[in-house]
């Protein structure tokens, strides 16, 4: 982590450089990527959904096969895939307006 802070890089972004060139790959850099303003915010709002939609499916497949809960567990798998639905637009506009 502290070569990587050295180039002012992510682990993750090093670690991409060294396979790529161990391996004789062109990968597009993460310079040549758009910074998405307010991201850090945007990344915990995504992943606070993410867990929220997890959570929800939990309580859903807890309370599966009870008959007086069936409509409950019905809005709990509706409002996880409304969830996931928002989660996916959100990701998919982030990607038009960096590509």
């Amino acid at each position: 982590m502290v070569i990587a802070a050295a180039r002012g890089m992510t682990p993750g972004q090093l670690a991409r450089q060294l396979v790529a060139r161990d391996l004789d790959l062109i990968l597009r850099s993460s310079t040549d990527r758009r910074r998405i303003e307010n991201g850090e915010v945007l990344g915990r709002v995504l992943g606070a959904l993410g867990r929220i939609s997890h959570e929800l499916g939990q309580w859903a497949n807890a309370t599966q096969g009870h008959p007086d809960d069936s409509a409950a567990v019905r809005e709990l798998r509706r409002m996880g895939a409304d969830l996931d639905r928002v989660i996916e637009a959100i990701l998919t506009t982030i990607r038009k307006k960096a590509g």
